[in-house]
This record gives structure tokens, C-alpha cells and sequence, in this order.
């Protein structure tokens, strides 16, 4: 969680890429990017603000047949608190606001929470 200011900048990216390994359904290609600027007034609290991005390719029903409502753009506001109690232990709290969706089909995205704990070995 340290830095060497107040202040810094994340940006990331992944691809994920499915192997299907039976004839049954599964997701599509997935490419997803995250940026978010953190604050951290003190070494044992941090808050962050970003943008967190996916593009998914349809996934598939069977091998052969693409599911109609999967895949699109998604592209969310991210705001988190983190706070470090003891060394080396970080635990984070955030939201992701949906603000932009393009999606194939009829699905639709909500506000997601998420809580993370995480400790270096």
C-alpha cells in the first residue's frame, strides 16, 4: 500500500482466455483494464478512485453454437477505502458503479461490492 507521497497512480491490464474443455457452455474471451489514483494521507489508510473496463467476446453454448446474450463492453467507476491494521496486511473495501454498458443480448450489469484481505508473505 506504500508509496513514496500521498499519492499515486495504478493502471493494469489482463486477458483471460477460456480453453474449453467440454462440449457444454462457456465464456468468451475476456480483456480487462483497470486505473485508479490513490490517496494515502497516512501508511495505514488509502483511498483510491478509478475506472475498471471489460470487453468480453461471446462465450458459447456448445462448441459450435455462440451464446446470443454474453459479450460487450463494460465499464465501471471504482471507489475503495484501504486500510492496513498491521504489516504486510492490507484489507480493502470498494464498489463498482456500472456507467457505461454495451452488451450484446439481454443481460444487464448492478453496483458490485467487493472486500479484499490480503497479506505478503
Amino acid at each position: 500500500m506504500a508509496s513514496r507521497g500521498a499519492g499515486c497512480g495504478v493502471v493494469s491490464a489482463s486477458l483471460f482466455v477460456p480453453v474449453p474443455v467440454r462440449d457444454g457452455p462457456h465464456g468468451g474471451d475476456s480483456l480487462r483494464a483497470s486505473t485508479h489514483l490513490q490517496l494515502q494521507p497516512t501508511p495505514m489508510f488509502a483511498a483510491r478512485l478509478g475506472f475498471f473496463a471489460r470487453v468480453d467476446s461471446s462465450g458459447r453454448l456448445t462448441n459450435t453454437v455462440d451464446d446470443p446474450s454474453s459479450g460487450g463492453f463494460l465499464g465501471y467507476l471504482t471507489a475503495a477505502i484501504a486500510f492496513a491494521p498491521v504489516a504486510d496486511l492490507v484489507v480493502t473495501g470498494g464498489v463498482f458503479l456500472p456507467v457505461i454498458e454495451a452488451l450484446q443480448g439481454d443481460h444487464r450489469e448492478s453496483a458490485i461490492g467487493s472486500l479484499t484481505i490480503a497479506y505478503d508473505f
